[in-house]
């Protein structure tokens, strides 16, 4: 069994979508960060709605989930370990756990250099990094 808040890392308190620069301008309603991926993805909620969805940042695209709380998105992929293992990328992650060790506040596994500047994306070229320079740098 494999431990889901390994994989998404929920912040202490949301960030606002006017702090994420650029990014942020491209969502019409309002919304704020809630949590993120290991991969430096995001989970967004809608503050009217409070639903959660998944903004996968390269390619860009935002899956809704059927998530009204934190504990509803943490339910949501322990009761679906295929969803953690290819949306969350679980192999992956415990891989790199074990290469390079837990990740802490704030950080994500990023490949140097990135897929779309050269990288390969092998396991070896990954390194720790701030998630929020990963947001500003991949959708700048």
């Amino acid at each position: 069994m494999f431990e889901i808040e390994k994989l998404i890392h929920f912040l202490p308190s949301p960030k606002s979508k006017s702090e994420l620069g650029k990014f942020g301008t491209a969502f019409a309603r309002e919304v704020e960060v809630v949590a993120y991926t290991s991969f430096g993805d995001l989970f967004m909620r809608d503050k009217q709605t409070n639903q959660i969805a998944l903004a996968l940042l390269v390619p860009f695209k935002v899956i809704p989930l059927n998530a009204f709380s934190m504990q509803a998105l943490i339910d949501l992929f322990s009761g679906n370990p295929n969803a953690a293992f290819e949306t969350l990328h679980f192999e992956r992650a415990v891989e790199l756990q074990s290469k390079l060790g837990l990740l802490g506040p704030e950080e994500v596994y990023i490949p140097h250099p990135y897929p779309i500047w050269g990288g390969d994306n092998s396991i070896e070229s990954y390194k720790k990094g701030n998630v929020w320079i990963h947001v500003q740098l991949v959708t700048d």
